[in-house]
């Protein structure tokens, strides 16, 4: 164990780290790589809390903006930077992945920042792993860490994790030919050269079927755990050669076409500029493109720790190599419902992310996420179903540019059960719909849907105006969804 872990600090280490702490036997058992990992438990940051007023603050219950700003304002000590520069030193030459450790924070809810460094020299200059540390500890004051908490029943604290990433050197070999005809003096020793994984994602060792689970996507797994990606199961179809093409979702929101293989091109380290990028460079895999190798780690994992397994997991094609990033004891994932229908379905849907059968006792009908009253709703209100266009949380360029969509945040709709996006002719998405609460729905047990068919019209007299910008619908609602399946209904009951 000391081989591979440092704890610096008292205090918790947190789920993440904890949950990998007591699986490595079991890891490295299945043949996953293994590397050593430092983790800066939560008591470590204590002196920087009080030293910068943060501890106050909170006693004194600021706002998370103002909590956010502290930490980012704050300094460490002469003895604590050098501690972390230490630890940079620890691993120089390899990039670094500095990650968050909290209760809760063992399946992946993307709630929390990860930052990615190169570790060069460059890197050191513009703060390094202290600089990286406050953003990840930051993330813990956000609106929606705060609701996600609450929903689940966690506490506070927060422990911080350096770990080197898992992958290797890639080139993009078109983009370094263009510099090489374009510039008179040769290229940058590190232009178009990135660093990541081939491909990587999140999963399930079983699923209420039985089978592995995985969602996959090229490079770093953080779309993955934002909800992007291609979904394959085991012994269904294991292949890759065919997926990295946009995708279902793609095609309905248009921000891609068919000749496009945006979706799967996936995150990076770029080398040269020191940040994340999605270069055009596509993932390597197997000579005959399967993974059915992973899929059988995999099953010896859970043999192994004698139960199902949520991981997050890096692999390399050609050597078939793979690491886990993260994982945690679950339930099987849920894949399959019957659909007992009582009646006619007031709403439709082919899109379905969540499997469950839920009851509302009311719905919300959103037309504009800037109601003063929504908030309110959603505290005096729990397990209701929300309705909304899907503009309130499109994200893609042409929204952003006309200043419209993302204004749906998590915060402020964490007590719903289910939600149902209404597709919007001036909605452009560039992800799944559900992706834009990251993976806080499948975390907290939450439906969403886009709807292929609503009809809402038998339900005008039981509505009510809560405000210019939404509509309470007093009726009691059966939301079934299958996310396996691809199917749910919403129906009166």
């Amino acid at each position: 164990m000391r081989k591979y872990w440092s704890v610096i600090g008292p205090g918790s280490v947190g789920a993440k780290a904890e949950e990998l702490m007591k699986a490595t036997w079991a890891i490295r058992s299945a043949g996953f790589r293994l590397y050593p990992r430092v983790v800066l438990a939560s008591g470590f940051f204590h002196p920087f809390m009080e030293r910068n007023g943060v501890n106050s603050a909170i006693a004194n219950r600021a706002c998370p903006d103002e909590l956010e700003d502290l930490v980012y304002k704050g300094s460490f000590s002469a003895g604590e930077k050098e501690l972390l520069f230490g630890i940079a030193k620890r691993f120089e030459g390899t990039p670094l992945a500095v990650r968050s450790s909290a209760q809760g924070d063992s399946r992946g809810t993307g709630i929390y920042e990860s930052v990615f460094l190169t570790n060069a020299a460059k890197s050191m200059e513009k703060g390094g792993i202290p600089a990286a540390a406050k953003i990840v500890l930051a993330s813990a004051f956000s609106h929606d860490a705060y609701a996600f908490r609450r929903d689940a029943g966690f506490g506070e604290g927060m422990a911080v994790m350096v770990e080197p990433v898992f992958g290797r050197v890639v080139e993009d070999e078109q983009y370094i030919r263009f510099i090489r005809e374009c510039e008179d003096s040769p290229p940058d020793k590190l232009a178009g050269k990135y660093f990541s994984p081939d491909y990587s994602g999140v999963g399930y060792t079983s699923t209420s079927s039985g089978m592995g689970h995985v969602t996959v996507v090229g490079g770093l797994p953080t779309m993955a755990v934002r909800g992007l990606g291609a979904m394959l199961e085991e012994g269904s179809n294991t292949a890759l050669t065919d997926i990295f093409y946009p995708s279902y979702h793609d095609l309905m929101y248009l921000e891609f076409t068919q000749t496009e293989k945006n979706w799967f091109r996936g995150e990076r380290i770029d080398l040269e500029m020191e940040r994340l990028a999605v270069p055009d460079i596509y993932p390597d895999v197997p000579p005959e493109g399967g993974i059915g190798w992973l899929f059988g780690k995999m099953k010896k994992l859970e043999r192994l720790l004698g139960k199902p397994q949520y991981i997050e997991w890096a692999a390399l094609g050609r050597t078939r190599e793979a690491a886990i990033l993260q994982i945690s004891p679950v339930a099987p994932k849920k894949d399959f419902f019957e659909f007992p229908e009582s009646g006619d379905a007031i709403i439709r849907s082919k899109q379905v992310t969540g499997t469950n059968i839920v009851t509302c006792n009311r719905a919300i009908w959103v037309h504009d996420a800037g109601s003063g009253k929504l908030e309110q709703f959603n505290k005096e209100n729990e397990g209701y179903l929300l309705i909304y266009p899907a503009i309130l949380t499109s994200g893609g360029f042409e929204a952003r540019m006309a200043g419209i969509g993302t204004e749906l945040a998590y915060h402020r709709i964490n007590n719903l059960s289910a939600a149902v996006e209404i597709p919007s002719r001036n909605a452009v998405h560039d992800k799944p719909p559900a992706a834009h609460f990251g993976g806080l729905f499948d975390s907290t047990g939450k439906i969403h849907m886009v709807s292929s068919e609503i009809s809402l019209d038998s339900l005008k007299e039981n509505s009510w105006e809560l405000d210019e910008c939404c509509t309470v619908i007093e009726a009691k609602f059966r939301v079934t969804a299958s996310e396996a399946r691809q199917r749910g209904i919403v129906e009166i009951i």
